[in-house]
């Protein structure tokens, strides 16, 4: 390795190396409360994953709903006609959607 290619992974990684020896140069109390905040932000982190999870299982729940209803399975009023009815159930997928902030996944 040249002179120069020692030199540039020697300075590539110095910036590394300073971050964390300035973390580790940090008082305690800086050091606990960083990793409180972190273990704070993974559970949040978590928590959303569930949360979109459940989510998206009210929706599928309500999409089988829709389905059940636009083939007869429910007894709704029978005023409706089949296509009526389909478009009916798009709307509110859509509509449950747009509600949700959320796409077909």
């Amino acid at each position: 390795m040249s002179l120069e290619a020692t030199n540039r992974a020697t300075t590539e990684s110095e910036p590394a190396r300073h971050h964390s020896t300035a973390i580790a140069q940090e008082p305690l109390a800086h050091r606990i409360e960083r990793t409180q905040l972190e273990a704070t932000i993974a559970a949040l982190e978590r928590e959303l994953v569930a949360s979109e999870r459940r989510r998206q299982g009210v929706i599928d729940q309500y999409e089988r709903l829709l389905e059940c209803r636009g083939r007869g399975g429910g007894e709704a009023s029978n005023e409706n006609s089949d296509d009526e009815m389909s478009e009916t159930g798009t709307r509110d997928r859509t509509a449950l959607r747009r509600l949700f902030g959320l796409g077909r996944q």
